[in-house]
Protein backbone atom coordinates (compact mmCIF):
# COMPACT_ATOMS: atom_id res chain seq x y z
CA UNK A 1 0.00 0.00 0.00
CA UNK A 2 2.83 2.25 0.95
CA UNK A 3 3.77 1.76 -2.84
CA UNK A 4 0.96 3.60 -3.85
CA UNK A 5 0.97 6.54 -1.87
CA UNK A 6 2.41 9.66 -3.94
CA UNK A 7 5.78 10.97 -3.63
CA UNK A 8 6.17 14.48 -2.61
CA UNK A 9 7.10 15.96 -5.02
CA UNK A 10 4.30 14.54 -7.37
CA UNK A 11 1.45 16.94 -8.53
CA UNK A 12 -2.00 16.54 -7.69
CA UNK A 13 -4.32 15.70 -10.39
CA UNK A 14 -6.73 18.08 -9.26
CA UNK A 15 -7.97 19.44 -6.14
CA UNK A 16 -11.28 17.72 -6.38
CA UNK A 17 -12.53 16.97 -2.43
CA UNK A 18 -12.42 12.89 -2.00
CA UNK A 19 -15.75 11.71 0.25
CA UNK A 20 -14.42 9.04 2.67
CA UNK A 21 -17.37 6.20 3.63
CA UNK A 22 -17.00 4.00 6.67
CA UNK A 23 -17.33 1.68 3.21
CA UNK A 24 -14.34 3.23 1.60
CA UNK A 25 -11.97 0.84 0.58
CA UNK A 26 -8.40 1.90 1.20
CA UNK A 27 -7.12 1.08 -2.41
CA UNK A 28 -9.62 2.81 -4.21
CA UNK A 29 -8.84 6.06 -1.37
CA UNK A 30 -5.33 5.57 -3.10
CA UNK A 31 -5.75 5.49 -6.55
CA UNK A 32 -8.91 8.14 -5.70
CA UNK A 33 -7.09 10.86 -8.14
CA UNK A 34 -7.95 8.32 -11.46
CA UNK A 35 -11.48 6.86 -10.36
CA UNK A 36 -12.14 4.53 -13.36
CA UNK A 37 -8.48 3.02 -12.73
CA UNK A 38 -9.53 2.20 -8.73
CA UNK A 39 -13.37 0.69 -10.17
CA UNK A 40 -10.83 -1.44 -12.46
CA UNK A 41 -9.11 -2.04 -9.66
CA UNK A 42 -12.08 -3.00 -7.16
CA UNK A 43 -13.95 -5.21 -9.63
CA UNK A 44 -10.91 -6.80 -10.50
CA UNK A 45 -10.71 -7.77 -6.55
CA UNK A 46 -13.74 -8.24 -6.22
CA UNK A 47 -14.13 -11.23 -8.55
CA UNK A 48 -11.01 -12.77 -7.30
CA UNK A 49 -13.03 -12.78 -3.90
CA UNK A 50 -16.15 -14.12 -5.27
CA UNK A 51 -14.10 -17.07 -6.82
CA UNK A 52 -12.66 -17.73 -3.15
CA UNK A 53 -15.92 -18.85 -2.28
CA UNK A 54 -16.68 -21.32 -4.75
CA UNK A 55 -12.87 -22.90 -3.81
CA UNK A 56 -13.72 -22.72 -0.28
CA UNK A 57 -17.01 -24.36 -0.47
CA UNK A 58 -19.27 -21.48 0.66
CA UNK A 59 -20.82 -20.87 -2.67
CA UNK A 60 -22.06 -22.63 -5.82
CA UNK A 61 -20.06 -21.79 -9.36
CA UNK A 62 -23.95 -20.97 -10.99
CA UNK A 63 -24.75 -18.34 -8.04
CA UNK A 64 -21.23 -16.69 -7.84
CA UNK A 65 -20.57 -16.59 -11.67
CA UNK A 66 -23.74 -13.95 -11.79
CA UNK A 67 -22.70 -12.28 -9.13
CA UNK A 68 -19.42 -11.87 -10.87
CA UNK A 69 -21.23 -11.01 -14.00
CA UNK A 70 -23.18 -8.39 -12.55
CA UNK A 71 -20.19 -6.51 -11.02
CA UNK A 72 -18.35 -6.55 -14.27
CA UNK A 73 -21.37 -5.65 -16.02
CA UNK A 74 -21.70 -2.64 -13.70
CA UNK A 75 -18.27 -1.85 -14.07
CA UNK A 76 -18.58 -1.45 -17.90
CA UNK A 77 -21.19 0.85 -17.34
CA UNK A 78 -19.73 3.25 -15.45
CA UNK A 79 -16.69 3.03 -17.52
CA UNK A 80 -18.71 3.83 -20.84
CA UNK A 81 -21.25 6.49 -18.95
CA UNK A 82 -19.11 8.11 -16.40
CA UNK A 83 -15.57 8.27 -18.12
CA UNK A 84 -14.70 11.51 -20.03
CA UNK A 85 -14.37 10.40 -23.20
CA UNK A 86 -13.03 13.68 -24.58
CA UNK A 87 -9.60 12.88 -22.75
CA UNK A 88 -8.95 10.24 -24.89
CA UNK A 89 -10.99 11.18 -28.05
CA UNK A 90 -8.47 10.23 -30.42
CA UNK A 91 -6.87 6.83 -28.85
CA UNK A 92 -10.75 5.82 -27.95
CA UNK A 93 -11.52 5.74 -32.04
CA UNK A 94 -8.34 3.83 -32.98
CA UNK A 95 -8.85 1.32 -29.96
CA UNK A 96 -12.55 1.13 -30.88
CA UNK A 97 -11.70 0.51 -34.34
CA UNK A 98 -9.18 -2.49 -33.43
CA UNK A 99 -11.70 -4.00 -31.14
CA UNK A 100 -14.18 -3.87 -33.58
CA UNK A 101 -11.79 -5.79 -36.75
CA UNK A 102 -11.02 -8.47 -34.51
CA UNK A 103 -14.04 -9.21 -33.10
CA UNK A 104 -16.17 -9.74 -36.46
CA UNK A 105 -12.67 -11.65 -37.43
CA UNK A 106 -13.11 -14.12 -34.55
CA UNK A 107 -16.71 -13.88 -34.72
CA UNK A 108 -16.38 -15.76 -37.97
CA UNK A 109 -14.10 -18.28 -36.51
CA UNK A 110 -15.85 -19.09 -33.77
CA UNK A 111 -19.38 -18.87 -34.53
CA UNK A 112 -20.36 -16.04 -32.04
CA UNK A 113 -22.73 -13.03 -32.46
CA UNK A 114 -21.81 -10.19 -30.45
CA UNK A 115 -23.45 -6.96 -29.91
CA UNK A 116 -21.83 -3.32 -30.51
CA UNK A 117 -22.14 -2.92 -26.43
CA UNK A 118 -19.49 -5.30 -26.38
CA UNK A 119 -16.98 -3.49 -28.51
CA UNK A 120 -17.01 -0.36 -26.94
CA UNK A 121 -17.38 -2.14 -23.46
CA UNK A 122 -13.90 -3.45 -24.12
CA UNK A 123 -12.45 -0.28 -25.48
CA UNK A 124 -13.35 2.01 -22.49
CA UNK A 125 -11.93 -0.57 -20.08
CA UNK A 126 -8.57 -1.00 -22.01
CA UNK A 127 -8.44 2.82 -22.20
CA UNK A 128 -8.55 3.63 -18.95
CA UNK A 129 -6.65 -0.21 -17.65
CA UNK A 130 -3.41 0.70 -19.85
CA UNK A 131 -2.51 3.67 -16.95
CA UNK A 132 -2.55 1.30 -14.52
CA UNK A 133 0.65 0.22 -12.49
CA UNK A 134 1.70 -3.33 -12.52
CA UNK A 135 -1.01 -5.68 -10.70
CA UNK A 136 -0.77 -6.08 -7.19
CA UNK A 137 -3.54 -8.71 -7.04
CA UNK A 138 -2.57 -11.93 -5.80
CA UNK A 139 -1.30 -13.71 -8.53
CA UNK A 140 -2.03 -17.45 -6.96
CA UNK A 141 -5.87 -16.49 -7.30
CA UNK A 142 -5.66 -15.12 -10.45
CA UNK A 143 -3.39 -18.50 -11.88
CA UNK A 144 -6.28 -20.60 -10.16
CA UNK A 145 -9.31 -18.60 -11.68
CA UNK A 146 -7.76 -19.06 -15.20
CA UNK A 147 -7.09 -22.75 -15.35
CA UNK A 148 -11.16 -22.71 -14.02
CA UNK A 149 -12.77 -21.14 -17.09
CA UNK A 150 -9.87 -22.47 -19.46
CA UNK A 151 -11.52 -26.03 -18.34
CA UNK A 152 -15.30 -24.75 -17.89
CA UNK A 153 -15.66 -22.40 -21.27
CA UNK A 154 -12.78 -23.81 -23.74
CA UNK A 155 -14.15 -22.20 -26.43
CA UNK A 156 -15.22 -18.68 -25.05
CA UNK A 157 -11.56 -18.78 -23.14
CA UNK A 158 -9.57 -19.45 -26.35
CA UNK A 159 -11.64 -16.70 -28.23
CA UNK A 160 -10.85 -14.08 -25.25
CA UNK A 161 -7.35 -14.88 -25.18
CA UNK A 162 -6.77 -14.34 -29.08
CA UNK A 163 -8.77 -10.66 -28.85
CA UNK A 164 -6.36 -9.66 -26.52
CA UNK A 165 -3.33 -11.21 -27.60
CA UNK A 166 -3.82 -9.63 -31.07
CA UNK A 167 -4.70 -6.21 -30.12
CA UNK A 168 -2.40 -6.34 -27.66
CA UNK A 169 0.57 -6.85 -30.67
CA UNK A 170 -1.36 -4.15 -32.73
CA UNK A 171 -2.08 -1.48 -29.83
CA UNK A 172 1.03 -1.85 -28.23
CA UNK A 173 -0.52 -2.63 -24.89
CA UNK A 174 0.33 -5.19 -22.25
CA UNK A 175 -2.97 -6.96 -21.27
CA UNK A 176 -2.55 -9.17 -18.08
CA UNK A 177 -4.43 -12.35 -17.14
CA UNK A 178 -7.09 -10.29 -15.22
CA UNK A 179 -8.21 -8.60 -18.15
CA UNK A 180 -9.04 -11.98 -20.25
CA UNK A 181 -10.70 -13.59 -17.37
CA UNK A 182 -12.76 -10.34 -16.75
CA UNK A 183 -13.83 -10.35 -20.28
CA UNK A 184 -14.45 -14.16 -20.46
CA UNK A 185 -16.87 -13.53 -17.36
CA UNK A 186 -18.78 -10.56 -18.95
CA UNK A 187 -19.07 -12.01 -22.24
CA UNK A 188 -20.53 -15.24 -20.80
CA UNK A 189 -23.29 -13.33 -19.19
CA UNK A 190 -23.89 -11.51 -22.77
CA UNK A 191 -24.83 -15.34 -23.62
CA UNK A 192 -21.41 -15.70 -26.21
CA UNK A 193 -20.84 -19.18 -24.68
CA UNK A 194 -24.11 -20.20 -27.02
CA UNK A 195 -21.79 -21.35 -29.88
CA UNK A 196 -22.81 -24.28 -31.76
CA UNK A 197 -20.82 -26.39 -34.26
CA UNK A 198 -20.98 -25.48 -37.81
CA UNK A 199 -19.84 -27.54 -41.20
CA UNK A 200 -16.63 -25.54 -42.88
CA UNK A 201 -15.26 -25.28 -46.43
CA UNK A 202 -12.15 -25.10 -47.85
CA UNK A 203 -11.27 -24.69 -51.77
CA UNK A 204 -7.64 -25.93 -52.70
CA UNK A 205 -6.69 -25.63 -56.01
CA UNK A 206 -3.37 -25.28 -58.06
CA UNK A 207 -2.32 -21.73 -59.77
CA UNK A 208 -2.18 -18.14 -58.51
CA UNK A 209 -6.02 -17.28 -57.86
CA UNK A 210 -7.81 -20.51 -59.06
CA UNK A 211 -9.24 -21.46 -55.26
CA UNK A 212 -9.90 -17.75 -54.74
CA UNK A 213 -11.69 -16.64 -57.76
CA UNK A 214 -13.87 -19.90 -56.95
CA UNK A 215 -14.79 -19.40 -53.24
CA UNK A 216 -14.88 -15.25 -54.24
CA UNK A 217 -17.86 -15.96 -56.74
CA UNK A 218 -19.22 -19.02 -54.43
CA UNK A 219 -19.55 -16.69 -51.23
CA UNK A 220 -20.87 -13.47 -52.90
CA UNK A 221 -23.88 -15.55 -54.98
CA UNK A 222 -24.76 -17.44 -51.43
CA UNK A 223 -24.45 -14.33 -49.60
CA UNK A 224 -22.10 -15.59 -47.05
CA UNK A 225 -18.94 -16.57 -46.24
CA UNK A 226 -18.67 -20.01 -46.34
CA UNK A 227 -15.59 -20.79 -48.42
CA UNK A 228 -11.98 -20.13 -47.71
CA UNK A 229 -9.59 -20.95 -50.25
CA UNK A 230 -5.78 -21.92 -50.59
CA UNK A 231 -3.87 -21.11 -53.63
CA UNK A 232 -1.00 -23.44 -54.33
CA UNK A 233 2.13 -23.38 -56.11
CA UNK A 234 2.18 -26.18 -59.12
CA UNK A 235 4.91 -27.55 -57.39
CA UNK A 236 3.62 -27.62 -53.70
CA UNK A 237 4.06 -30.97 -51.67
CA UNK A 238 1.18 -32.76 -50.16
CA UNK A 239 2.40 -32.10 -46.98
CA UNK A 240 2.65 -28.80 -46.97
CA UNK A 241 -1.15 -28.64 -47.79
CA UNK A 242 -2.07 -31.00 -44.57
CA UNK A 243 -0.09 -28.72 -42.82
CA UNK A 244 -1.88 -26.00 -43.81
CA UNK A 245 -5.77 -27.95 -43.32
CA UNK A 246 -4.85 -29.24 -39.78
CA UNK A 247 -3.84 -25.33 -39.09
CA UNK A 248 -6.82 -24.37 -40.32
CA UNK A 249 -8.77 -27.01 -37.64
CA UNK A 250 -6.95 -25.59 -35.21
CA UNK A 251 -7.97 -22.47 -35.98
CA UNK A 252 -11.65 -23.15 -36.50
CA UNK A 253 -12.43 -25.16 -33.00
CA UNK A 254 -16.40 -25.38 -33.63
CA UNK A 255 -16.12 -27.34 -36.90
CA UNK A 256 -18.50 -29.85 -37.21
CA UNK A 257 -17.39 -31.21 -40.66
CA UNK A 258 -14.86 -29.99 -43.09
CA UNK A 259 -15.41 -30.17 -46.79
CA UNK A 260 -11.96 -30.23 -48.98
CA UNK A 261 -13.02 -28.81 -52.06
CA UNK A 262 -10.13 -30.19 -54.70
CA UNK A 263 -9.23 -29.43 -58.19
CA UNK A 264 -7.36 -32.91 -58.70
CA UNK A 265 -6.77 -36.09 -57.82
CA UNK A 266 -3.41 -35.75 -56.26
CA UNK A 267 -4.73 -33.29 -53.78
CA UNK A 268 -6.66 -36.38 -52.30
CA UNK A 269 -3.49 -37.94 -50.79
CA UNK A 270 -3.38 -35.09 -48.16
CA UNK A 271 -4.77 -37.46 -45.49
CA UNK A 272 -1.69 -39.26 -45.33
CA UNK A 273 -0.34 -36.32 -43.74
CA UNK A 274 -1.83 -35.00 -41.38
CA UNK A 275 0.57 -35.53 -38.53
CA UNK A 276 -1.95 -35.36 -35.81
CA UNK A 277 -5.27 -37.06 -35.05
CA UNK A 278 -8.67 -35.62 -36.61
CA UNK A 279 -10.85 -33.76 -34.51
CA UNK A 280 -13.77 -33.54 -36.53
CA UNK A 281 -14.87 -35.61 -39.75
CA UNK A 282 -13.10 -34.51 -43.39
CA UNK A 283 -14.77 -35.03 -46.62
CA UNK A 284 -11.94 -35.13 -49.78
CA UNK A 285 -14.15 -34.38 -52.85
CA UNK A 286 -12.13 -33.47 -56.03
CA UNK A 287 -12.64 -31.35 -59.52
CA UNK A 288 -13.88 -28.95 -58.02
CA UNK A 289 -16.26 -26.10 -59.96
CA UNK A 290 -18.20 -23.45 -59.19
CA UNK A 291 -21.65 -25.34 -59.70
CA UNK A 292 -19.98 -27.72 -57.28
CA UNK A 293 -19.47 -24.96 -54.67
CA UNK A 294 -22.30 -22.88 -54.85
CA UNK A 295 -24.46 -26.47 -54.56
CA UNK A 296 -21.87 -27.60 -51.74
CA UNK A 297 -22.74 -23.90 -49.78
CA UNK A 298 -26.54 -23.96 -50.29
CA UNK A 299 -26.84 -27.52 -48.48
CA UNK A 300 -24.52 -26.44 -45.84
CA UNK A 301 -26.74 -23.20 -45.33
CA UNK A 302 -29.36 -26.51 -44.94
CA UNK A 303 -27.80 -27.88 -42.31
CA UNK A 304 -26.56 -30.95 -44.32
CA UNK A 305 -23.92 -33.27 -43.06
CA UNK A 306 -20.85 -33.67 -44.97
CA UNK A 307 -21.42 -37.56 -45.29
CA UNK A 308 -24.76 -36.98 -47.04
CA UNK A 309 -23.61 -33.99 -49.18
CA UNK A 310 -20.62 -36.07 -50.43
CA UNK A 311 -22.70 -38.98 -51.03
CA UNK A 312 -25.63 -36.88 -53.15
CA UNK A 313 -22.97 -35.14 -55.63
CA UNK A 314 -20.85 -38.47 -56.30
CA UNK A 315 -24.76 -39.32 -57.42
CA UNK A 316 -24.76 -36.62 -59.86
CA UNK A 317 -21.24 -35.34 -60.83
CA UNK A 318 -18.35 -37.78 -62.01
CA UNK A 319 -16.47 -37.44 -59.25
CA UNK A 320 -14.54 -38.78 -56.05
CA UNK A 321 -14.89 -38.39 -52.34
CA UNK A 322 -13.05 -39.71 -49.60
CA UNK A 323 -14.64 -39.26 -45.99
CA UNK A 324 -11.97 -39.72 -42.71
CA UNK A 325 -13.79 -39.90 -39.37
CA UNK A 326 -11.99 -38.90 -36.24
CA UNK A 327 -11.04 -42.09 -34.18
CA UNK A 328 -11.73 -40.54 -30.77
CA UNK A 329 -13.19 -38.04 -28.71
CA UNK A 330 -16.34 -38.17 -30.52
CA UNK A 331 -19.32 -35.90 -29.30
CA UNK A 332 -22.27 -37.87 -27.48
CA UNK A 333 -25.55 -37.98 -28.97
CA UNK A 334 -29.14 -39.25 -27.79
CA UNK A 335 -30.93 -40.23 -31.30
CA UNK A 336 -34.71 -39.77 -31.79
CA UNK A 337 -36.78 -41.53 -34.56
CA UNK A 338 -40.03 -42.26 -35.54
CA UNK A 339 -41.59 -44.93 -37.75
CA UNK A 340 -44.02 -42.27 -39.41
CA UNK A 341 -40.94 -39.85 -40.67
CA UNK A 342 -38.39 -37.67 -40.07
CA UNK A 343 -40.69 -34.84 -39.43
CA UNK A 344 -42.34 -36.12 -36.00
CA UNK A 345 -38.68 -37.61 -34.92
CA UNK A 346 -37.66 -33.72 -35.51
CA UNK A 347 -39.99 -32.42 -33.18
CA UNK A 348 -38.88 -35.18 -30.24
CA UNK A 349 -35.66 -34.11 -31.15
CA UNK A 350 -36.81 -30.29 -30.04
CA UNK A 351 -38.27 -31.34 -26.85
CA UNK A 352 -35.50 -33.89 -26.00
CA UNK A 353 -32.97 -31.65 -26.57
CA UNK A 354 -35.08 -29.11 -24.38
CA UNK A 355 -34.78 -31.22 -21.10
CA UNK A 356 -31.12 -31.47 -21.58
CA UNK A 357 -28.68 -28.96 -20.33
CA UNK A 358 -26.10 -27.22 -22.78
CA UNK A 359 -23.57 -27.48 -20.25
CA UNK A 360 -23.55 -31.68 -20.92
CA UNK A 361 -22.71 -31.03 -24.19
CA UNK A 362 -25.03 -34.27 -25.76
CA UNK A 363 -26.54 -33.52 -29.23
CA UNK A 364 -29.91 -34.40 -29.86
CA UNK A 365 -30.31 -35.63 -33.29
CA UNK A 366 -33.86 -36.93 -35.68
CA UNK A 367 -32.83 -39.95 -37.81
CA UNK A 368 -34.46 -41.72 -40.78
CA UNK A 369 -36.11 -45.07 -39.21
CA UNK A 370 -35.88 -47.30 -42.00
CA UNK A 371 -31.66 -46.00 -42.48
CA UNK A 372 -31.01 -46.69 -38.99
CA UNK A 373 -33.12 -49.53 -39.03
CA UNK A 374 -31.92 -51.38 -42.49
CA UNK A 375 -27.97 -50.04 -42.00
CA UNK A 376 -27.70 -50.80 -38.06
CA UNK A 377 -24.36 -48.88 -36.82
CA UNK A 378 -22.89 -48.69 -40.33
CA UNK A 379 -25.28 -45.55 -40.60
CA UNK A 380 -23.20 -42.00 -40.84
CA UNK A 381 -24.23 -40.86 -37.73
CA UNK A 382 -22.48 -43.56 -35.84
CA UNK A 383 -19.39 -42.61 -37.12
CA UNK A 384 -19.73 -39.00 -36.11
CA UNK A 385 -21.30 -39.27 -32.71
CA UNK A 386 -20.68 -41.77 -29.57
CA UNK A 387 -24.43 -42.61 -29.65
CA UNK A 388 -25.70 -42.94 -26.24
CA UNK A 389 -29.74 -43.98 -26.46
CA UNK A 390 -32.08 -44.36 -29.24
CA UNK A 391 -35.59 -42.46 -28.71
CA UNK A 392 -38.34 -43.28 -30.95
CA UNK A 393 -41.90 -44.93 -31.47
CA UNK A 394 -40.15 -48.09 -32.89
CA UNK A 395 -37.32 -50.36 -32.13
CA UNK A 396 -34.94 -50.31 -35.12
CA UNK A 397 -33.13 -53.40 -32.93
CA UNK A 398 -29.56 -52.03 -32.79
CA UNK A 399 -28.28 -54.21 -30.24
CA UNK A 400 -24.88 -52.32 -28.71
CA UNK A 401 -27.30 -48.93 -28.44
CA UNK A 402 -30.39 -48.91 -25.82
CA UNK A 403 -33.53 -48.09 -27.13
CA UNK A 404 -36.26 -46.22 -25.09
CA UNK A 405 -39.57 -46.06 -26.61
CA UNK A 406 -41.76 -42.58 -26.48
CA UNK A 407 -44.82 -44.35 -24.54
CA UNK A 408 -42.22 -45.01 -22.01
CA UNK A 409 -40.85 -41.14 -21.25
CA UNK A 410 -44.75 -40.27 -21.10
CA UNK A 411 -45.63 -42.78 -18.56
CA UNK A 412 -42.22 -41.91 -16.49
CA UNK A 413 -40.98 -45.37 -16.96
CA UNK A 414 -38.23 -44.56 -19.38
CA UNK A 415 -36.96 -41.60 -17.43
CA UNK A 416 -35.40 -44.21 -15.29
CA UNK A 417 -32.32 -45.26 -17.87
CA UNK A 418 -31.69 -41.42 -18.64
CA UNK A 419 -31.54 -40.83 -14.96
CA UNK A 420 -28.77 -43.49 -14.69
CA UNK A 421 -27.30 -42.33 -18.33
CA UNK A 422 -27.02 -38.74 -17.47
CA UNK A 423 -25.82 -39.57 -13.45
CA UNK A 424 -22.29 -40.46 -14.47
CA UNK A 425 -22.29 -37.14 -16.34
CA UNK A 426 -22.89 -35.02 -13.95
CA UNK A 427 -24.41 -34.11 -10.16
CA UNK A 428 -27.08 -35.32 -8.71
CA UNK A 429 -28.64 -31.93 -8.94
CA UNK A 430 -28.72 -31.26 -12.58
CA UNK A 431 -30.01 -35.14 -12.72
CA UNK A 432 -33.06 -33.77 -10.60
CA UNK A 433 -33.65 -31.09 -12.86
CA UNK A 434 -33.07 -32.89 -16.19
CA UNK A 435 -35.96 -35.59 -14.75
CA UNK A 436 -38.45 -32.57 -13.94
CA UNK A 437 -37.89 -30.76 -17.60
CA UNK A 438 -38.41 -34.43 -18.84
CA UNK A 439 -41.49 -34.71 -16.64
CA UNK A 440 -42.56 -31.55 -17.94
CA UNK A 441 -41.56 -31.64 -21.56
CA UNK A 442 -43.09 -35.60 -22.48
CA UNK A 443 -46.70 -34.80 -21.00
CA UNK A 444 -49.21 -36.40 -23.17
CA UNK A 445 -50.72 -33.17 -24.30
CA UNK A 446 -46.90 -32.00 -25.08
CA UNK A 447 -46.11 -34.93 -27.01
CA UNK A 448 -49.11 -35.01 -28.59
CA UNK A 449 -48.67 -30.98 -29.51
CA UNK A 450 -45.34 -31.48 -30.54
CA UNK A 451 -46.05 -34.47 -33.08
CA UNK A 452 -49.30 -33.24 -34.15
CA UNK A 453 -50.62 -36.29 -34.32
CA UNK A 454 -53.76 -34.73 -33.26
CA UNK A 455 -55.45 -31.16 -33.14
CA UNK A 456 -55.29 -30.63 -28.95
CA UNK A 457 -57.69 -28.00 -29.13
CA UNK A 458 -60.46 -29.77 -30.96
CA UNK A 459 -60.17 -33.04 -29.95
CA UNK A 460 -61.42 -31.61 -26.07
CA UNK A 461 -64.05 -29.30 -27.81
CA UNK A 462 -67.62 -31.32 -26.80
CA UNK A 463 -69.27 -32.61 -30.07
Amino acid sequence: MLSALPSLNEPLADDTPVSISPDTNLTWLLRARDEMQGMIHDTQCHVLALYELVRSGKEEWETVQKRMGDEIETLFDRLIFTGDDNVHSQRLLLITSQVREEFYRLEKRFNMQLNGNCIYALSHYLIHRTALAPSRLNSEQIRQLDAFLAQKYPLLYSFCLQILETLGQKLDLEPRRIDMLLLALWLHKQGANNQKQVTHAVILAHGYATASSIANVANRLLKNTIFESFDMPLDVTPEAIAQQVMRYLEEHPLASGLMILVDMGSLKAIHRHFDRALSTPVTIINNVSTSMALYVGERILQGHFIEEIARDIARDVPVEYQLYWPKSNKPRAILTTCATGIGVATNLCALLSASIPQALEIDVVACDYAMLASNKTQEPVFMRYDVLAIVGTLDPHIASVPWISLDSLISGEGNHYLMRLFGSLTTPEQVAEINNLLLKNFSLRRVIESVTILDTSKSHQPR
